[in-house]
């Protein structure tokens, strides 16, 4: 016997055709901002060990070594610290005991997934957020 077919599981397969890459934008929009979120709290771990760096009276320590150590912080996180326009600023150094040190860390992220669609809105920024901290600490 012959069967009647309505031709509903072509439905279900345009419907699922349509709905899916909308579904995997939003998953690896997901990935790709926890990623960003991730980097952020590595740069604010690096602002904190270099303004802690900073503030002890120790006179072997310099900016150098200071910089250095939060280059050190974000590489240990699997980012690179060479990255372009990544800035490590300190201001207030060797201010006195009492006085704030703050060290400021700037960081572009590059998209990974989402750089094509980001470019698509907004084309002078080629897929680059630029994360932001400060630690601010006193002198010792």
């Amino acid at each position: 016997m012959p069967r009647h077919r309505d031709g509903r599981r072509g439905q279900s397969l345009v419907e699922f055709a349509l709905v899916m890459p909308v579904l995997l934008i939003i998953l690896l929009g997901i990935f790709d901002f926890a990623r960003a979120w991730s980097a952020h709290q590595t740069i604010t771990a690096a602002a904190r060990e270099g303004a802690r760096r900073a503030v002890i009276f120790d006179p072997t320590i310099d900016s150098v070594s200071v910089r250095k150590r939060v280059q050190e912080v974000i590489s240990s996180a699997g980012y690179n610290p060479n990255a372009p326009y990544t800035t490590v600023t300190i201001n207030g150094w060797r201010g006195g005991v009492g006085k704030a040190t703050e060290v400021y860390v700037t960081y572009n992220y590059q998209f990974t997934f989402l750089r094509p669609f980001i470019k698509l809105f907004n084309v002078s920024s080629q897929g680059v957020l630029k994360l932001k901290t400060a630690m601010r600490m006193r002198n010792e």
